[in-house]
């Protein structure tokens, strides 16, 4: 669905951003990346991310998919794997900025890349619903899932907050050190005072 052949590459496909879903005020919105045009994604922020093309995906083949080395090299790390045979819909990853900077997300960027593998036979286990559609975010029923403790999902004002309370420590930090040198300056002049005359009574007598 939605195939354009300019994303076809000699071992796979790239599949481009579709949707963007956030954290805000703790429940899950959807950005509109349409009217926005684009997203910039925080140092610690999470999102989910749909993709603009959907799969349908045959008995006979399955996929892989990777994040493109673009995302990687700008501190972006995901969460995602194999695309089971008879899966139907969208992609959907997690995206997590772990680098030091904002990145910057556009509509339509090529995200993921998939590639392909015809199975010898047919698999013995089966996708858990090869009949359910998963296009909409509804489908994934996120919100209803209980939250892994281990995973984190931190919204832009949680980042914010973070990045506040370092800043903070920040000014702290060269507050010090802007005192810091004058008063090293200080008792090693106060030292050199009071261990002169010692030092000068014990060498001259």
């Amino acid at each position: 669905m939605d195939y354009d052949e300019r994303q076809v590459k000699p071992a796979s496909y790239d599949m481009r951003i579709g949707e963007i879903w956030r954290i805000k005020k703790k429940k899950w919105e959807l950005f509109d990346l349409t009217r926005e045009k684009s997203y910039d994604l925080r140092p610690g922020e999470s999102i989910f991310v749909g993709t603009f093309e959907s799969l349908r995906m045959p008995e006979e083949i399955a996929g892989h998919v990777s994040l493109k080395q673009k995302w990687s090299l700008q501190g972006i790390a995901y969460n995602s794997g194999a695309i089971d045979p008879t899966y139907k819909g969208k992609l959907w990853v997690s995206l997590r900025n772990v680098g030091l900077s904002p990145v910057t997300i556009y509509e339509k960027d090529p995200l993921l890349s998939v590639s392909f593998t015809l199975l010898e036979k047919k698999p013995v286990t089966k996708f858990s619903d090869p009949d359910k559609v998963y296009d909409k975010w509804e489908d994934l029923d996120i919100e209803k899932r209980p939250r892994n403790p281990e995973v984190v999902y931190r919204s832009a004002e949680e980042v914010d907050r973070v990045l506040n309370r370092f800043s903070h420590l920040d000014r702290l930090v060269q507050w010090i050190n802007y005192f810091m040198l004058p008063v090293m300056l200080l008792i090693a002049a106060t030292l050199v005072v009071l261990i002169y005359p010692l030092v000068k009574a014990i060498l001259f007598g």
